[in-house]
């Protein structure tokens, strides 16, 4: 694949829907929770700018490039930030990958019962092995194709 302009990418979860259907990461708004829907590739909400995934970095919807996605409690949700939050994605490879890459222990996003609508959430005691909810492709987009 090649190189991905701007860093930009859909977040995809690994399970599929119980109608086989990818889920991808979805902004909804300021201050609203991140969710799981079925991945629609001229929705601008599913894209993601990813700025540096092969070190710690922050993860800002493409449509409020002044809000990124931040811990609150045990949720994922877009806010305003006064300083980045920044995250890791482990076993991301450039390219992009086409397995999975994850976030580290402490702070690992889950995918949940993987149906649309579900909230992204943080488990920061992940199962070992991983569930495949906690488990995330990162697909290159190139301007509205996903």
């Amino acid at each position: 694949m090649a190189s991905v302009p701007h860093n930009i990418f859909v977040i995809i979860n690994r399970v599929l829907s119980p109608n086989n259907e990818r889920l991808a990461v979805e902004y909804k708004g300021l201050d609203k929770n991140l969710t799981l829907e079925p991945l629609d590739e001229g929705n601008d909400n599913q894209l993601w700018v990813i700025k540096s995934p092969n070190e710690p970095t922050t993860i800002v919807p493409l449509l409020a490039g002044d809000e990124q996605a931040a811990q609150n409690l045990q949720f994922v949700l877009a806010k305003k930030l006064e300083k980045p939050e920044e995250w890791e994605l482990a076993g991301y490879n450039d390219p992009p990958p086409t397995e999975s890459c994850s976030f580290p222990p402490d702070r690992v996003w889950d995918g949940g019962k993987a149906v649309p609508g579900a909230e992204v959430t943080i488990d920061t005691v992940p199962m070992e092995p991983r569930s495949f909810t906690q488990l995330w492709v990162l697909k290159g987009a190139i301007l509205g194709e996903a």
